[in-house]
């Protein structure tokens, strides 16, 4: 065996190890950005967790909400600026989730289940939907997001005209 031929063979040796260098950091690199998803995806729904639990967190907190969100029995002024407020914060968690979906860093069936939510809990309530139809205008930096929740709110819009159909 010459020196060229160890030569030749150190080479493709080296060439073997970068490609097999090369595989397993693109490996790693998938793994890390689903463990970014997943760390992402449960961190914006512990938030949103947490800021339905402060919303609901005592009686009277409960109460309000239900008076909010469930009725048609008119709002104080003190109960308007309440409920403006927690909208507000509820539906910016949202459109974080959105964003963030937009970026791949928020799994698609977290992201979904956010929006489901958001519909189930507060769109269904015509009060939020008046709310929503005030303060669209707010998020017009965020068009996506607003197409987003339009669509919801036209979803739950349909749902009632069915639901008050004979």
């Amino acid at each position: 065996m010459t020196l060229e031929t160890i030569y030749y063979i150190g080479q493709t040796i080296a060439v073997i190890v970068i490609i097999a260098t090369l595989i397993a950091l693109l490996i790693q690199t998938r793994q890390t950005n689903a463990l970014a998803r997943a760390e992402t995806s449960r961190s914006h729904m512990y938030w949103f967790a947490m800021e339905q639990h402060r919303l609901f967190a005592t009686p009277e907190d409960a109460a309000f909400m239900h008076k909010a969100l469930r009725t048609s029995e008119p709002l104080t002024e003190e109960e308007k600026g309440r409920f403006a407020f927690s909208m507000a914060m509820m539906f910016s968690l949202v459109e974080a989730a959105q964003q963030t979906h937009q970026t791949g860093l928020f799994r698609d069936t977290d992201y979904k289940r956010a929006l489901d939510t958001t519909r189930m809990a507060y769109l269904n309530s015509p009060r939020v939907r008046k709310w929503w139809a005030y303060t669209r205008t707010f998020y017009a930096g965020n068009p996506d997001f607003v197409a987003v929740i339009d669509k919801l709110v036209a979803e739950a819009e349909e749902d009632a005209k069915k639901a008050a159909a004979p």
